[in-house]
């Protein structure tokens, strides 16, 4: 037998839970959510296969294992479900990339969350959980950055906005050395200034080895190298509390909270945000999103009467 079902229900209810050996140990609560439209219709097709001539044979035991069986994939995959709307199963749904030391959503993570905000509208009964989070590592590097380089544009007399990116360091500009020296100076002492010089200027050359080399040119030290240096040298040190961090995360939760209300048009009640936290793994730097059951709003009534 190869059969093909299409199994179509509406509105269905969870009885009470029940401690049997024979019940399927799913979270039926999300698999449903998963599978129920925005008019509480369950829809799907459902192929099934199997020998008619074991005696065993029972084609309902076949469509309820086939039924389990994908809930089972659904509830262990649910961003591929909700991918599967769109036609792109292996889309990275649960994550939303940013650039390093940025919270605005990038244009190519606004067209997913778009997408995510239609899924969500379709399947109402579920909800988005947000979590913002920072990398240590790459965000730490680019914010200390922006404020080594807001403190240089500063001392030029650049009139910088909160927060504003005064673009990158022209570090062959003799001007910017002695800015940075200055800078360098304000942190750090008269003796490791020379010393930072004096580590880039090029090995001194023997008697012998110029003769072995003739009239060969000396060479001249790179004129940014020193601006360079200096700088990495003080963005290294620069002081960056960790709540700088956590708040970047959390602007970050709340870029994706307004795409997702503002321009996808998602109910407040089918998103939830967790508290930020730091990004363990060594992928991009990313927000964190997960899927849940959306809490059921209960109907209010007034006035007296018998329950029914």
């Amino acid at each position: 037998l190869l059969g093909e079902n299409q199994i179509i229900v509406d509105r269905l209810v969870l009885g009470e839970k029940i401690e049997s050996p024979d019940a399927t140990n799913l979270p039926l609560d999300f698999a449903i959510a998963l599978m129920e439209d925005q008019n509480g219709r369950i829809d799907i097709g459902l192929p099934v296969s199997g020998d008619l001539d074991n005696p065993e044979f029972h084609y309902g035991q076949l469509v309820w294992k086939a039924l389990t069986n994908l809930m089972g994939k659904l509830v262990t995959s649910p961003f591929r479900a909700l991918g599967g709307m769109f036609g792109d199963e292996d889309r990275e749904y649960d994550a939303v990339a940013f650039e390093p030391g940025h919270a605005d959503v990038p244009p190519p993570e606004k067209e997913k969350l778009l997408e995510l905000a239609e899924a969500l509208k379709q399947r109402p009964q579920l909800k988005l959980v947000v979590q913002g989070r920072y990398s240590v590592e790459a965000d730490g590097a680019e914010i200390k950055s922006l404020r080594v380089r807001r403190a240089l544009a500063a001392d030029f007399g650049v009139d910088l906005a909160p927060g504003e990116d005064p673009g990158p360091v022209d570090f062959s500009n003799p001007k910017i050395q002695t800015a940075l020296e200055t800078m360098f100076l304000e942190r750090f002492s008269q003796m490791e200034l020379k010393e930072l010089i004096e580590s880039l200027q090029p090995p001194q050359e023997t008697a012998d080895d110029k003769k072995s080399k003739g009239a060969a040119p000396e060479k001249a030290l790179d004129p940014g190298l020193v601006s360079k240096t200096l700088f990495n040298r003080m963005v290294e040190s620069e002081p960056l509390p960790e709540a700088i961090l956590v708040e970047l995360a959390e602007n970050r939760a709340k870029a994706i909270l307004t795409e997702l209300t503002v321009t996808g048009q998602v109910p407040l009640e089918n998103l939830s945000v967790n508290p930020a936290e730091a990004q363990q793994d060594e992928g991009p730097v990313s927000a964190k999103l997960d899927l849940d059951v959306a809490e059921k709003q209960e109907k209010k009534t007034t006035g007296s009467g018998s329950k029914s």
